[in-house]
């Protein structure tokens, strides 16, 4: 089934389940609508640096070579408690520029923030331009906390903001993130 019916059927699904697309918040650069498909999905996301465009079923992003690291930025319906939450799983793909991790901007690869509480997680390096699945448990391990975070748990509770990455080559790079979901 394709055309209306599924437009109508994936927009309806979207409300069900409380995935309805939100408006982006702060200085951020939203896309706003969605053309069906997975896209549906990624409306109401934003970029802290760029210009976000819809396509290849995801939001692509070309962040400007400025020496900062571009991030993917989720909206308000991924934040708040997500204590009976145990993944996030994501489809991603980034080529071009030379790889990079380290850095004064860089922050972690997927990062959740519960106030001044701070979680992040490495994800393995691919930037072939190949999609790639990523399912991260939100449990303790493979998460480095900020100082006095005490766990993951606890920021869970309260989630006020998450990124995932958009930036992983030094010069002209480009990245697509899709099918984002909690489970």
């Amino acid at each position: 089934m394709s055309g209306p019916r599924t437009l109508i059927a994936a927009l309806a699904l979207a409300l069900a389940v409380g995935l309805a697309p939100m408006p982006g918040q702060g200085q951020s650069t939203a896309i706003e609508g969605a053309s069906g498909g997975s896209a549906l999905f990624m409306a109401g996301w934003t970029v802290d640096l760029g210009a976000p465009e819809q396509r290849d079923g995801g939001l692509y992003l070309a962040p400007p070579a400025e020496g900062r690291t571009s991030y993917y930025i989720a909206p308000p319906s991924f934040t708040g408690s997500l204590s009976d939450k145990v993944a996030l799983v994501f489809e991603k793909k980034s080529w071009g520029g030379t790889y990079y991790r380290d850095g004064d901007t860089w922050r972690g690869d997927v990062v959740i923030y519960g106030g001044s509480m701070v979680a992040a997680y490495t994800i393995a390096e691919d930037h072939s331009g190949e999609w790639r699945r990523y399912v991260i448990p939100l449990a303790d391990t493979g998460w480095t906390l900020s100082g006095r975070t005490p766990s993951l748990k606890q920021i869970l509770s309260n989630v006020t903001r998450i990124e995932i990455r958009a930036e992983y080559g030094a010069g002209d790079d480009f990245s697509i993130l899709r099918n984002v979901e909690l489970r």
